[in-house]
Formats: structure tokens, C-alpha cells, sequence
């Protein structure tokens, strides 16, 4: 079965004939005569040692086989890591490797059909890697209360589409800033939760084609692709987000002077305290009623997750600092540059049945978890929504007539981009 040998059209019709069970024995069969002939010199013994019993989704007689392949994978995988230089994959890892580069050779070049690598490669998944699938299923881009992280994200998402400005209520138009700060939640949000499902989907393929492509072991492997990447969203939806919501701020800081020492406003000289200059130029009250953002939640998000759609339900009257919040977001994004380590002190507080750790500087932030960044980043999203009505009820600020448009430069600057690309 070497992918350089020519082989005779009795021998592909053959292979063409073999069932998965058979193409994966035929091939350890084949690798181990090799391995006897040219470099053992000798017969090689198989211990095969059958220790589970077999599971509700397979058969006896295929278990009883795959009893023997799996041994026979083992060896071959010992006696090739060494011919290949390879110390660090472990022998059955090592052995699946080889055999899945062959097979996709094999289909490459038309020896086996599209159903048999399909069948064999859902075979390994059902008596070899069945395990590992159900661990990676039932623990990753699975979060608290068991609710899956794309739940979460569809909530910011719903939450955000069925906005009053993403809507055009205020008929706002595609270069606004006002509607594209909501915009591009939407559009984070919307692409996160595709890449959620698809991962989820896609979970057999990619641990195979991982085992195929890499020198990994399966046990990094599995870190690398799901545990890794699970950690990798959460970090790209904080970065994002944040710097949406502070793209806005700066924006209008800039429109409306609102840090211009030439007309006596002291000049900021941290980003922190954007939100709360805007809000005190704009009259906005720091603190508001949290059952005011429940109901909005409540009304707008209508197809979110029941089961994490009730950690938003109150059970007490309680009072949110929209500032603070906003700082929330902002310490845990700073401290990704120090892997997670806080810059300085953070009280416990709780939005809801939603629950953030006190942190001590120098400490990991232990509330990094989807559920209560999904919290913070909808509180948020509807703090630049009272931001975004406050600016349409009033006419000018320091002097400075709020515009019919508010222009996006980063969106504009895309714009012109793209039609000097087309004139060209």
C-alpha cells in the first residue's frame, strides 16, 4: 500500500473492496512485514491485551478486530519513532499518524473511494478516538451551568441586533459612527458564534487532520485545537469589543472638544477615564437601575438561551456603576499583556446571578469565564446605546452642533481605499 508502487488493476479493484475494518488491518499488516523484512529481522511479536468491553455504539466483531489493529498500531508506531527521529509521540499516536498520511495518499490517488476514507476515518473516531471526542464534546466551548459558549454569544448578538440604533430608528447612516460601534458588535459577534458551531460540528475532522498533520501527541493536540482556541475567542472578543467601544469614546472627544485644553477642559491623559468624561459632558447619570437593562434584555432577546437568559434575571433590587463596568472590561483586557495578571485591586461585585471574583493585583483574573464576559460586554453595548439617544436629543456641545453624520474615519479610510483599488 506505498503511495510510489504501481499497482495492477486486480490490486485497486481489490482495495477498492475492502471494508474500513480491513483497510486499517491490511495496512498495519503490511507496515509490520516491511518492518520484520527490513530493519527487525525478525518476526515481531503482538501483545494484544483487549481491556474494555465493548461500548453501546460498537459491534463485537469489529471491537474484536480493532482489538488487534490497535495493537498493531502501537508497534508500529514504537519501532517508526525511532527510525523517523521522533522520541516524543507516544506509540499509538504515532502509529494513527502514519496510518492517516497514508490513507489520504491512498485517496489522493484514487485507491480507496470517497465512502471508504470517509467510513475509515469515522471508524477510528467510533473504536479508537471515541473517548477523547466525547471529552472534547462535553468540556470545551462548554461553559458554567453547562451552557455552550455559542449560547452566550448569540445572546450579545440578539441583544445587539435588535438594537434601537442597529434597527434605524434613528436613521443613522452606514458610515455613522453611532450605528457602526453597534455594528461591529454585531459582526464580532455574529462570526464568533459561526466559528463556535463550525468547531463544534467539525470536532471528528479536525482531531484527525490534526493527528495527520502535526508531531503532536493526541493529548496536545486536543489542547492545542480546542482547549487553546476556546481561550483564543474569549481573548478576541475582549480585544475587539474593547476597542470598539473606545474607538467610539475617542471619536467623540475629539467631535465635540471634549478634551481640548484650548477651551479649559483638563486634558485626559488615560484611557480609563473616557467613558466618564463623555458621560459627564452628555448629563448621563453614572449609576442606573439594573432592572432597566433586564427588561432589555428580557424584550430583545427573545430566541437567546433560557438557561442563560435567567442568570440575567434579578432577584433583589440593585443599582449598576456603568463606569465600573466599563473599567471591568478594561483592567481584563490590560492584563492579557501580562498573561491574565491584574494591575491592581478589584472588589467581588455580581450583575444578577452573574458572579466576579475579587482579584489583588498581581493575582490572575478568575472571572474571564464567556458567561460573565458575554455580561459585561451587553452592559456595555447598552451604555454607548444612552450615549448614542443622549446625542440625539441635543443640539450642539461645547459649541460644537452635533452633526447629521458622525463620521467613522476608520470605516471612510476603507471606503476611499476600496474605491482607489476599483479606479485602478
Amino acid at each position: 500500500m506505498d503511495s510510489e508502487i504501481q499497482i495492477t488493476e486486480e490490486q485497486r479493484n481489490w482495495l477498492s473492496s475492502l471494508s474500513p475494518v480491513e483497510i486499517l488491518d491490511v495496512y498495519c499488516e503490511g507496515i509490520l512485514k516491511t518492518l520484520e523484512e527490513e530493519y527487525v529481522k525478525a518476526p515481531i511479536h503482538i501483545n494484544i491485551e483487549r481491556e474494555n468491553i465493548t461500548k453501546e455504539h460498537q459491534t463485537l466483531g469489529i471491537s474484536l478486530v480493532m482489538t488487534g489493529v490497535i495493537a498493531k498500531l502501537k508497534v508500529i508506531g514504537r519501532y517508526y519513532s525511532k527510525i523517523n527521529n521522533m522520541p516524543q509521540m507516544n506509540e499509538l499516536d504515532y502509529g494513527l499518524k502514519l496510518f492517516l498520511n497514508n490513507l489520504e495518499q491512498q485517496y489522493i490517488n484514487k485507491y480507496f473511494s470517497e465512502k471508504q476514507y470517509i467510513n475509515t476515518r469515522k471508524l477510528i473516531i467510533e473504536y479508537i478516538l471515541d473517548e477523547v471526542i466525547e471529552n472534547i464534546k462535553k468540556f470545551t466551548f462548554i461553559g458554567y451551568e453547562k451552557i455552550p459558549h455559542y449560547d452566550m454569544m448569540f445572546l450579545l448578538h440578539e441583544f445587539t441586533y435588535r438594537s434601537p440604533v442597529h434597527q434605524s430608528i434613528y436613521n443613522f447612516q452606514g458610515e455613522d459612527i453611532r450605528r457602526t460601534v453597534i455594528g461591529r458588535i454585531e459582526i464580532t459577534t455574529i462570526n464568533k458564534y459561526q466559528d463556535y458551531r463550525l468547531n463544534i460540528e467539525n470536532i471528528e475532522n479536525q482531531l484527525l487532520n490534526g493527528i495527520r498533520d502535526f508531531a503532536y501527541n493526541i493529548k496536545n493536540i486536543v489542547n492545542i485545537i480546542f482547549v487553546q482556541k476556546e481561550v483564543q475567542y474569549r481573548l478576541s472578543i475582549l480585544n475587539e469589543l474593547y476597542f470598539n467601544f473606545e474607538h467610539f469614546l475617542s471619536v467623540l472627544l475629539k467631535t465635540f472638544k471634549m478634551n481640548d485644553e484650548t477651551i479649559g477642559k483638563k486634558r485626559i491623559s488615560k484611557k480609563q477615564a473616557y467613558l466618564a468624561r463623555v458621560f459627564d459632558e452628555l448629563d448621563i447619570k453614572h449609576h442606573i437601575d439594573y432592572s432597566i437593562i433586564s427588561k432589555e434584555i428580557e424584550n430583545r432577546c427573545v430566541e437567546s438561551s433560557s438557561k442563560y437568559l435567567e442568570l440575567f434575571q434579578q432577584d433583589k433590587k440593585q443599582t449598576i456603576n456603568l463606569i465600573d463596568i466599563f473599567l471591568k472590561i478594561i483592567d481584563m483586557r490590560n492584563s492579557l499583556h501580562s498573561n491574565g495578571f491584574a494591575n491592581k485591586d478589584t472588589n467581588e461585585f455580581s450583575i444578577a446571578k452573574i458572579h466576579f471574583n475579587a482579584v489583588k493585583k498581581d493575582e490572575q483574573f478568575s472571572s474571564m469565564a464567556m458567561h460573565q464576559l458575554v455580561a459585561l460586554l451587553v452592559i456595555s453595548s447598552y451604555t454607548m446605546e444612552l450615549i448614542i439617544e443622549k446625542l440625539s436629543s441635543i443640539d450642539e456641545i461645547n459649541g460644537v452642533k452635533v452633526p447629521d453624520i458622525i463620521i467613522d474615519e476608520y470605516v471612510d479610510n476603507i471606503h476611499t481605499l476600496t474605491c482607489e483599488e476599483n479606479i485602478q
